[in-house]
């Protein structure tokens, strides 16, 4: 017989118990409202409808970051324990920022990019994490599409304020709407070879399309390489269609480049690209990073930071300064030049976990779209980021996209693993 204290103290359990039920549906649709909101201030703050509106790129900033910092607390609380091969990257960021020439002007771009990777990349692990990411990533996705599609009439009727650039849609720059063009256009993809629905394969031409538009070569050659992975995993009726079009989207690419001629633009506001020279070449980009990486190769220069604007610093005071911009030219090569050795070995550990568990696994029968989706965005950023230097880059859109991409590769990844459809 049990007595009145324990039974008292079994109906609280049940009623702790049922409390904590009822409560978690309310965290998932917090969890997709917050996701929801932050993909359409990332988004927003870079079209050109935020600036009809009177909505200043600081003040959407800041609402950003408040949000990524609400995101990264919940996650924080609610997660079930931290991805150690996830982990060692910001501690290696952390280090070389902290050894830096200017660790006063570095840590607060650290803290500004560890937001945004907290909030995307796998660090944080438990269901509550999952479902961020997964109605982070679909927000993002839904965004990048709607804003191609209506990007694309608009190179006939500019009813609005153009960017910058060749065509840049509703975005303010070009080079900002080629990547979400290349992203709509992999996500379009990955829907029709899973449903054979036509009309997912005219939005992806449309989309491809718009990307031609932009004048970007790294966002064509990034959709190229995109388009042919999803062409090899399809069928002999798809790649019947798909690639005659793709032949000629890629024709029609690179005549209007030769045509156009190498876009050259020395200036972003009010403020001069350091270490892009008058010629805009990528090379000397590159130089300038490989540079700064044999001259640190350990630890590099700091996230956000250059050597020659450190050295620039001496001479200009708004050189080193927060409204200092750098051109890094590659994801990649900034990664060695503001990271080293150090963040390098991070970054390929990050990826090596997620990787090899997928290699293992291949391609789960039965999965969806989604899993197909991730892994031509994937190819896509990795192509683009060869061109672009982003990754690294404080509250630019790309950089989450790219960090949670990995993440949602990570999660889908475990679900696959658990024989459930991604």
């Amino acid at each position: 017989m049990t007595s009145p204290s324990h039974r008292q103290a079994t109906i609280h359990f049940r009623h702790v118990a049922n409390a904590e039920v009822t409560y978690l549906p309310d965290l998932r649709q917090l969890s997709g409202r917050l996701a929801l909101l932050l993909a359409l201030v990332t988004w927003g703050k870079v079209t050109t409808i935020a600036g009809m509106a009177g909505l200043s790129v600081n003040r959407l900033s800041l609402v950003q970051y408040g949000l990524l910092a609400g995101a990264v607390a919940l996650l924080a609380t609610r997660s079930r324990g931290l991805r150690l091969a996830a982990a060692l990257l910001p501690l290696a960021a952390l280090t070389s920022t902290l050894m830096s020439a200017q660790p006063a002007a570095a840590l607060p771009r650290w803290g500004g990019w560890a937001l945004i990777y907290a909030a995307g990349a796998p660090l944080f692990l438990g269901p509550f994490a999952l479902e961020f990411r997964a109605q982070l990533w679909k927000s993002f996705m839904l965004l990048a599409v709607a804003i191609t599609l209506l990007s694309l009439p608009l190179y006939f009727l500019p009813v609005l304020p153009r960017g910058r650039g060749f065509f840049s849609g509703l975005m303010a720059h070009s080079m900002l709407m080629a990547p979400v063009a290349g992203l709509a256009a992999a996500a379009l993809l990955a829907r029709y070879l899973h449903t054979q629905n036509r009309r997912w394969l005219q939005t992806f031409f449309g989309a491809l399309a718009v990307v031609v538009l932009c004048g970007s070569r790294g966002a064509l050659l990034a959709s190229l390489a995109s388009s042919v992975f999803f062409v090899l995993i399809a069928t002999q009726a798809v790649r019947r269609k798909v690639i005659p079009v793709l032949l000629l989207l890629a024709a029609a690419g690179g005549g209007a480049y030769l045509w156009r001629g190498a876009f050259a633009e020395t200036e972003v506001g009010h403020y001069y690209l350091v270490t892009k020279g008058t010629r805009n070449t990528r090379l000397e980009l590159w130089e300038t990073r490989l540079a700064e990486a044999r001259a640190h190769p350990w630890l590099g220069v700091g996230i956000g930071m250059s050597a020659a604007a450190a050295e620039a610093d001496l001479r200009n005071t708004w050189i080193g300064s927060r409204e200092m911009r750098i051109e890094p030219g590659s994801s990649w090569l900034a990664m060695f030049s503001m990271t080293g050795a150090m963040g390098s070995l991070g970054f390929s550990i990050l990826m090596l976990s997620v990787i090899l568990p997928a290699i293992r696994r291949r391609r789960p029968e039965g999965h969806g779209a989604g899993l197909d989706e991730v892994h031509g965005c994937m190819l896509f950023l990795m192509v683009h980021a060869s061109f672009e230097g982003y990754i690294f880059a404080v509250g630019a859109p790309m950089a989450l996209v790219f960090w949670l991409c990995i993440g949602r590769w990570a999660d889908l990844s475990i679900t696959s693993a658990r024989g459930q459809a991604a």
